[in-house]
């Protein structure tokens, strides 16, 4: 069965090629819609996707359906760009950097969905999420191993400040995308403009809270980043829902998703810079 009818479309008749592609049609079109308004209507949903209402209703009953199968869609993502940088066969620093790359990618595409996934009430996310936390601490070990991070590095610490600076990183590309875009107005090829979301934050006081927030007291916790900013003085660190066409969905250009390929790899660079400028072994490699 495709992993994208799991699981809530355990017990179903497996999707016809072209059902598969107005579903996916549909949550690409519902992510842009909610990152926008959050509390936008199926109408507004279909609107967005170009078909009926009714279709939108066919597939998915409800709203709250609509969300689940997004949120579990978007974890599925997730999931998949972890695995294909094969953390565990790759030297542990390229392995940091396409990791990096790879999730970046899915935060911004899929903003809204991700950011719903801090807390256990998705349980197929939970279990996602569980899985790349302890594949984060793995690929860590092995870079304080391979003498990429400091021998005194605290593998826990490091992948909290990890997860803040890949949620940072995804935000500026969001908010970068969001004044690409007209201001909350859909575009000629069918993009949604962005809404703002708080989060979580790194503060060195230690006082904001987040699914991911991270402070000096090393305390928070939360899946890759899909919540919480970082700031010295701790205060909230909001940024704007993702905007834009998005590459390999039902609008945008090639050239858009060269752009935001090109995009996702020089933030990528710049996150594993920066925690290896604050972990890294002295002898560590510096991307520059």
């Amino acid at each position: 069965m495709p992993k994208a009818q799991q699981p809530s479309q355990l017990g179903k008749r497996p999707l016809r090629a072209d059902s598969e592609r107005t579903v996916r049609t549909i949550l690409e079109a519902a992510e842009r819609v909610f990152a926008a308004n959050p509390a936008a209507t199926m109408e507004q949903v279909a609107q967005a996707a170009g078909v009926a209402r009714t279709t939108v209703h066919r597939r998915f009953a409800t709203r709250e359906a609509l969300v689940e199968e997004l949120t579990g869609w978007a974890a599925r993502r997730f999931a998949e760009a972890v695995e294909s940088a094969h953390a565990d066969s790759t030297p542990p620093l390229v392995a940091l950097y396409q990791v990096t790359a790879n999730v970046l990618r899915v935060k911004t595409d899929w903003w809204f969905a991700m950011n719903r996934t801090a807390d256990d009430a998705h349980p197929e996310a939970a279990r996602v999420h569980a899985k790349v936390r302890d594949d984060c601490e793995r690929l860590l070990r092995r870079a304080r191993e391979a003498g990429v991070l400091r021998p005194d590095a605290d593998i826990d610490w490091t992948r909290r400040v990890y997860y803040a600076l890949i949620h940072e990183a995804a935000a500026e590309s969001a908010a970068r995308d969001t004044s690409r875009d007209t201001s909350g107005g859909v575009s000629e090829g069918g993009s949604q403009g962005g809404a703002g979301s708080t989060s979580g934050g790194m503060s060195e006081g230690g006082s904001q809270g987040g699914a991911e927030g991270t402070s000096e007291n090393g305390s928070g916790d939360g899946a890759w980043g899909t919540s919480g900013g970082v700031s010295e003085d701790g205060s909230e660190s909001g940024v704007q829902g993702r905007a834009g066409d998005r590459s390999g969905g039902t609008s945008g250009s090639t050239s858009d998703g060269d752009s935001q390929s090109r995009d996702a790899e020089a933030l990528a660079t710049r996150v594993v810079d920066t925690l290896l400028r604050g972990f890294g072994s002295p002898s560590a490699p510096v991307i520059a």
